[in-house]
């Protein structure tokens, strides 16, 4: 009788065992990460869910890898850090929940590199918002322009020039989005107060609302 209780509690500890196995197993799930050209390397990271997603002080680092390929993660949320001479260097979240899935590392070029690039394209800018609106940029001048993404758009104000304004108001200035298509600036849409989703379709909300931050420099 003994030897059967001591048999039945190795089976009991045994399936057990073999449960806990094979759900620690099925909780891992591959993730594949594919790398844009501009990325050299991407930083892994696992959130801590009790304390948040800040990476430089709760994030745990998994791994780094040099090349698109495949991980073998957890349920959970994570975080991917992309390192490159070009990209910005923002987090990008994904969670793995009980399936396979896959991460585009995708990155915009950092403020320090498009700031480069609009020292380079600020002509062909002014040119083609002069061409586009002949008229009315002899009373008007481009201020706070911005270059977003990886330097194919363009946001900026369109700000009155007449000295005898004392402050600026809403009604002075315009703002304004252009993208750069086959070499070459064009004008998205009309020059609007408030640039809106509706109006603006194909421009990434996330121009959108940085352009509508922007505010005119104050004498």
């Amino acid at each position: 009788m003994k030897k059967l209780v001591i048999l039945s509690i190795a089976i009991i500890l045994l399936a057990a065992a073999t449960f806990a196995g094979l759900a620690y197993y099925n909780s891992f799930h591959k993730v594949t990460v594919t790398l844009s050209s501009d990325v050299k390397a991407a930083l892994i990271y696992k959130i801590n869910p009790e304390e948040g997603h800040n990476h430089e002080v709760h994030g745990d680092e998994l791994q780094k890898l040099t090349a698109s390929g495949e991980l073998s993660l957890q349920n959970g949320s994570y975080f991917i850090i992309p390192e490159g001479e070009k990209v910005a260097k923002d987090e990008i979240a994904f969670t793995v929940k009980d399936e396979d899935t896959s991460v585009s590392v995708t990155p915009g070029y950092s403020k320090e590199y498009l700031a480069s690039v609009l020292k380079t394209e600020q002509p062909a800018i002014n040119e083609a918002i002069g061409e586009a609106f002949p008229a009315q940029m002899q009373s008007h001048t481009v201020e706070k322009g911005t270059i977003f993404k990886k330097g194919e758009w363009f946001g900026a104000l369109l700000v009155s020039n007449n000295p005898n304004l004392d402050l600026r108001s809403q009604t002075d200035f315009y703002r304004i989005i252009l993208n750069k298509v086959d070499g070459s600036w064009k004008i998205v849409g009309t020059p609007q107060l408030v640039l809106t989703t509706s109006e603006f379709k194909d421009v990434p909300d996330d121009i959108l609302r940085e352009v509508n931050k922007l505010a005119p420099t104050e004498d």
